[in-house]
């Protein structure tokens, strides 16, 4: 196992008090690592199929596999890939890279969700490339 990932798991245990995915990733005021990223530019709409398309790799990707999700209003678009899953004793812990594209901005970056014991993801490690 890579060790980069390992001391990221590790910290991410420290700071799984970020809020949980559903409705949180909308409070780009909170999220400054979203600033100057396509999600400064997402509807009400953009953010749902957004968030309902991370929820739905999350539960039911499996490893290196991709799903794209499209706002056919807006236009805007992305790409959700799982690239690892880790279960440890605490938390079942997923690596995905996000893609968005809105306009003319483009962006990805990998975050690590864990899966708390009421069944909410929860974001780990805001980072961005």
């Amino acid at each position: 196992m890579n060790k980069r990932f390992l001391v990221v798991m590790f910290l991410s245990t420290i700071i799984l008090s970020t809020p949980n995915v559903c409705g949180a990733l909308a409070n780009i005021g909170t999220w400054s690592f979203l600033q100057g990223t396509p999600a400064e530019t997402f509807t009400k709409q953009d953010w749902s199929i957004f968030e309902a398309s991370i929820n739905d790799t999350l539960d039911n990707a499996q490893d290196n596999e991709s799903k794209s999700w499209v706002n056919p209003k807006t236009k805007v678009s992305g790409e959700i890939e799982v690239l690892r899953t880790v279960n440890n004793a605490a938390h079942n812990c997923r690596l995905l890279k996000i893609t968005n594209h809105a306009k003319d901005l483009n962006n990805e970056m990998e975050l690590i969700f864990c899966k708390q014991a009421d069944g909410k993801w929860k974001i780990a490690n805001p980072t961005r490339k």
